[in-house]
């Protein structure tokens, strides 16, 4: 669903609109044609990734239903201005090997 937001005119759009994407960048909309699927399969590599970022997803999400676990991330991301899943999540793929500490 695209977004329009009206301020004495256009203010900015963002979402898709038939065969087009509408994206903010900084202050700026910028007008992309719809990205489309590869119809290759994929590569082994990408097949770990994705197995990778599964795993490191279903752990985050029972880190977070842990009441002590989820009070450190919530520290942790309130200093570093990050969302709380993003901080779990990124733990989890750098003990994976995927991803910075």
């Amino acid at each position: 669903m695209a977004k329009v937001i009206f301020e004495l005119g256009i203010e900015g759009m963002s979402g898709r609109v038939g065969d087009v994407v509408f994206r903010r960048q900084g202050k700026q909309t910028i007008m992309y044609s719809c990205p489309r699927r590869s119809t290759k399969p994929p590569t082994a590599a990408q097949v770990a990734t994705r197995d990778r970022f599964r795993e490191a997803t279903q752990w985050a999400k029972a880190a977070l239903s842990d009441p002590g676990q989820r009070q450190y991330y919530e520290e942790l991301a309130r200093r570093r201005r990050k969302p709380v899943f993003s901080i779990t999540l990124r733990e989890m793929m750098a003990k994976l090997g995927s991803g910075p500490p």
